[in-house]
């Protein structure tokens, strides 16, 4: 179960379009919605905001521990962060991966975005810091811990 995974990573209160993109579910909003009303039912999760999933006690002891081999920073960044992305978000999201702090503008420039008119590589950063998997200032920007769930030399 896809919030057995955040659960495990330290992720215990997750956002449910995480959640949803983990589960493979990222195309059909309306069934993983009633999916998750069903589970919620059995007991195994709870609500504890509108954006938000929490594993009960009861749905910990029902998944029980993931495969150690799906939990890794690679795998969440292919099934969780890179299916939250566009395209051009993706390429940024590769550019940064190594966790370190960059000048917005340098990027920018190295991923051929025209330097006159930044709006859109704005908007897509907006996107990610909305997503929480980056932290921007008026000059840098670097993924967020939540990115790095195993750490960020993992």
């Amino acid at each position: 179960m896809a919030v057995g995974k955040l659960d495990a990573v330290g992720h215990g209160i997750a956002k449910r379009d995480m959640v949803q993109a983990l589960s493979g579910n990222a195309k059909t909003p309306e069934s993983f919605k009633k999916n998750m009303g069903s589970v919620k039912k059995k007991g195994f999760l709870s609500y504890p905001s509108s954006s938000t999933v929490e594993l009960t006690e009861k749905g910990k002891a029902f998944v029980g521990n993931p495969d150690p081999g799906t939990v890794t920073n690679k795998f969440f960044h292919e099934n969780l962060v890179k299916v939250l992305l566009n395209k051009k978000q993706c390429t940024i999201f590769d550019f940064i991966s190594d966790g370190k702090e960059y000048n917005k503008k340098e990027v920018a420039k190295a991923l051929g975005y025209d330097m006159g008119k930044l709006s859109g590589y704005e908007k897509d950063l907006s996107k990610m810091k909305t997503l929480g998997f980056i932290e921007k200032t008026k000059t840098s920007i670097t993924l967020t811990d939540m990115c790095f769930p195993l750490g960020r030399n993992n």
